[in-house]
């Protein structure tokens, strides 16, 4: 009986998790029991069990009397995440050029072949499919499982942060995996190790750019400024149009205070 909830708990986690990293469940968004429970047919126990575990995981918030919320994301949260990531996701590419176990090496070129051909036509959502995958099969090529746990954790508690540029970076996302796999293939460690870090040092300049620019995200949609559905500040002259509001608004702040200052 045990065993059988516990896997009902774990169905249950797995089903929020993936609502929460495809984005369905917002950061902030109250996640309800009794709700949550109608919508995946179960009882409220495993619900509560799998709200339990997501938070330890950093993808739920838990507050007394409040109750359980997405967990929101902040650009000190950011950047804690992606200084971890960048190390250690630089010592996986480091360890997978290193291996260069021919079998990997083979399935490495295959997914490298079918991110180009997708970069030229494919669709934003198959790309971020095939990104997902470049990911699996970087860690697999690795040969570590220890780090293949730590960085697989670390890679679900990220996306909550990176999805939110989403879409509109799938095509460049894949660009700066493509010369990463390249390197790997290569079996150019140091190289592989270099590309990974710069590509998670611009996801993070640009993630926590984002993170200050939702509020002209949701002004922006009250205009109907969006292209395809995808709020303005995800192009590429709308990225720029915040950044420069968001540059003036802190600049202003910053000579507002000094202005402010005793004589």
């Amino acid at each position: 009986m045990a065993t059988d909830r516990a896997s009902l708990s774990k169905v249950v986690s797995d089903q929020i998790r993936g609502q929460i990293l495809d984005g369905k469940l917002k950061p902030g968004e109250r996640l309800v029991e009794d709700r949550l429970s109608v919508e995946l047919g179960v009882s409220r126990v495993p619900v509560r069990e799998a709200l339990r575990g997501l938070s330890m995981e950093g993808l739920v918030r838990l507050e007394p009397n409040r109750g359980a919320s997405v967990a929101e994301v902040t650009p000190e949260l950011v950047a804690e995440l992606v200084e971890v990531r960048t190390l250690l996701e630089a010592l996986n590419a480091r360890l997978a050029a290193r291996r260069h176990d021919p079998e990997i090496v083979v399935a490495l070129q295959d997914t490298l072949k079918r991110g180009n051909a997708a970069a030229q036509s494919g669709s934003p959502d198959h790309l971020a499919r095939l990104n997902g995958e470049f990911h699996e099969r970087l860690a697999e090529a690795s040969r570590n499982s220890v780090l293949s746990d730590i960085m697989r954790s670390l890679r679900e508690r990220t996306s909550l942060a990176f999805s939110i540029n989403g879409r509109a970076r799938a095509r460049d996302d894949w660009k700066e995996h493509a010369g990463i796999l390249a390197a790997v293939i290569d079996g150019d460690e140091e190289l592989a190790a270099l590309l990974n870090e710069r590509t998670n040092r611009t996801l993070f300049v640009l993630t926590v750019v984002t993170v200050l620019a939702l509020p002209f995200n949701v002004i922006g949609g009250l205009f109907g400024m969006n292209v395809g559905g995808i709020p303005f500040a995800d192009h590429t002259s709308g990225f720029w149009i915040v950044v420069g509001l968001v540059t003036a608004f802190t600049v202003g702040a910053g000579v507002w205070a000094l202005g402010k200052r005793p004589q």
